[in-house]
């Protein structure tokens, strides 16, 4: 399986489905909802900021497990606090996309100060590919998300590097040009 989709160019435009400038977020919380990393990158897969984030709350080894980011490597780097002006003025007019919006969303907003996002459409990318998909879950009695590394799959690209903040920002691209380029997508 290839590590990486050749690029395919999707115009930017705003009387169309695709939406002007679309931005793709991750960040990356510890257990106690504290960001400590995040990355935002744009559909060209230009990485914008990708920045690992300064908390004096320490980190769980749970969380550890997942993202691999220890506490010293956070020593000297930015507040979220510090990065905020630069992630409001980056999502003025745009779509903003993540794998899991609310919680991606509800993440930046507990680690920031009044952080208020209403100039930017933020869109779940998850829900849209389990629109997509169209798999029904007897479980939760509805329709099956999927991991962004399956979601990736789909697509027959392999997700390296996963829970790392630039790795599945860029891995958003992936998804959301797989969908955008498909027949039959329709949103």
């Amino acid at each position: 399986m290839p590590k990486m989709p050749s690029l395919i160019k999707l115009p930017n435009t705003t009387n169309g489905t695709i939406p002007a400038n679309p931005c793709f977020l991750i960040p990356k919380p510890r257990v106690d909802d504290q960001i400590i990393e995040i990355a935002f990158c744009d559909s060209d897969r230009h990485v914008i900021i990708d920045t690992l984030i300064y908390t004096d709350r320490p980190s769980s080894l749970g969380a550890l497990k997942v993202h691999g980011i220890y506490p010293h490597e956070l020593i000297g780097k930015p507040t979220f606090i510090n990065i905020q002006p630069a992630i409001v003025q980056l999502l003025k007019g745009r779509t903003l996309y993540a794998h899991n919006a609310s919680f991606d969303i509800r993440m930046m907003q507990q680690s920031g100060h009044k952080l208020r996002l209403h100039q930017a459409e933020v869109k779940c990318l998850c829900k849209q590919f389990a629109d997509f998909i169209g798999q029904y879950s007897p479980y939760f009695k509805n329709k099956r998300y999927f991991s962004l590394s399956k979601a990736c799959l789909h697509f027959g690209v392999e997700h390296t590097n996963a829970h790392r903040a630039a790795a599945d920002a860029l891995a958003c691209v992936t998804v959301w040009e797989g969908m955008m380029t498909s027949h039959h997508w329709d949103y």
